[in-house]
């Protein structure tokens, strides 16, 4: 009976729900809070392998600084789709670096949910975001832990087409200016 009790307790905590009668699966949304659904099926469509080129700028409207990065990523799909793994490889400022992305959208929130990672640091950057209404662009407010406390940044996802998409990761400045920004531009190998 206690083995029973903490089993309920671990789906409850876990937010696993009981398969549904016949009768209770014509009340059931077209695509249930746990499943899968269509901003998903789009997520999917970015899975393969990439070269990446990035430029950085010391605010918006300047001239990129010093020469292009050049890079490598691979978009897996985790977990039935719920999720997309990015790994990146190249080098940036002269120094070889490995990032890690994993982002998912919560059908509970309505929104996009996203954690980086990276050799330059050993800090995580989270971020929360909405697709517009056109399915281009994905707008995330991120934050981390910088050496002069949080960090609050803009990221924009820019869907170009099935082959390309770019990254912009906009700083904001403690008094609320425009920081330094980083645009990546992924093209999928053919």
């Amino acid at each position: 009976m206690n083995r029973l009790l903490t089993l309920l307790a671990i789906a409850v905590v876990l937010g696993w729900t009981l398969p549904a009668s016949a009768d209770d699966k014509k009340e059931q949304p077209a695509h249930p809070p746990d499943n899968p659904g269509p901003i998903h099926f789009e997520m999917v469509k970015r899975v393969g392998e990439y070269t990446t080129r990035s430029e950085f700028f010391a605010k918006p409207g300047d001239k990129p600084m010093g020469e292009a990065a050049t890079g490598t990523a691979t978009v897996k799909s985790l977990l039935e789709g719920r999720f997309l793994q990015y790994e990146e490889k190249g080098t940036m400022l002269g120094q070889p670096f490995t990032s890690l992305k994993l982002v998912g959208y919560n059908n509970n929130t309505q929104q996009f949910e996203s954690t980086w990672i990276y050799t330059g640091s050993t800090g995580m950057m989270t971020m929360t975001g909405k697709m517009s209404p056109d399915y281009k662009t994905i707008n995330y407010n991120a934050t981390a832990d910088g050496p002069n406390g949080k960090m609050n940044m803009a990221v924009t996802i820019r869907l170009t087409d099935a082959d390309h998409f770019t990254t912009e990761l906009a700083a904001k400045l403690p008094d609320g200016a425009p920081g330094p920004v980083l645009v990546t531009t992924y093209s999928r190998k053919k």
